[in-house]
């Protein structure tokens, strides 16, 4: 579970397939993304390791926390073209929308930038935190924002393979809302079977005069 929030709600979006999306909803959790699923090879790599034995010590450094910590990661835009392509089987799986919050040097946005830093002297807990919230601006337009939190209650996955890790939904990760892409075939009465009463549903239809993605709102069966 995420730790009690401090900062005021943030409304977040997920993009997934299908599959884990009706998982997360049923399950009332979300999984946490480990830093070897992160799609960027920069993720934690935002220091100049250039000097002598740097690497060498920086290496040793992400290998640790990459077996400690691990993120959510959100952004601010469901209508997102590239991202629904990306990481939501191409239109096919859902968006769920959130209610984020937590604390200071543990939830907030990506900082893009272009070039890296120098590494401090002695790393500590907030250089994760930096780390992880530092990416090149290329990435910029996923305007991402994540949790940190710590790996641990892990979960054997027959279908990973390997051992997954969960955030409950709480105070500080309410689901809002799940949008169904354009081209997701899932029965919204399925939705609405396991989502909370309060939770709104929509599916992804595309604008008739421009590129954009529009709602359409469904209805309770």
């Amino acid at each position: 579970m995420i730790e009690s929030a401090a900062s005021q709600p943030q409304r977040l979006y997920h993009f997934t397939a299908t599959t884990f999306a009706l998982d997360d909803i049923r399950n009332a959790r979300l999984k946490i993304a480990q830093i070897s699923d992160l799609n960027d090879p920069f993720e934690l790599r935002c220091m100049d390791t250039s000097g002598r034995n740097v690497r060498w010590a920086y290496d040793g450094w992400r290998e640790e926390c990459s077996a400690r910590f691990g993120v959510l990661c959100f952004t601010e835009n469901w209508k997102d073209i590239l991202q629904w392509s990306h990481y939501a089987d191409r239109h096919r799986g859902i968006c769920l929308g959130f209610d984020v919050a937590g604390e200071p040097g543990k939830f907030g946005k990506v900082t893009y930038v272009d070039k890296k830093d120098l590494p401090p002297e002695t790393p500590d807990q907030g250089l994760v935190w930096h780390a992880l919230t530092t990416k090149l601006k290329i990435w910029e337009y996923e305007r991402e924002w994540r949790v940190f939190t710590t790996l641990k209650d892990e979960v054997w996955s027959d279908y990973a393979s390997k051992k997954l890790y969960f955030a409950d939904f709480g105070k500080a990760l309410v689901l809002r809302h799940v949008i169904l892409g354009f081209e997701n075939t899932s029965s919204t009465k399925e939705i609405f079977d396991l989502a909370d009463g309060d939770v709104r549903v929509s599916r992804v239809q595309l604008a008739d005069a421009t590129f954009e993605l529009k709602l359409i709102d469904c209805m309770k069966p």
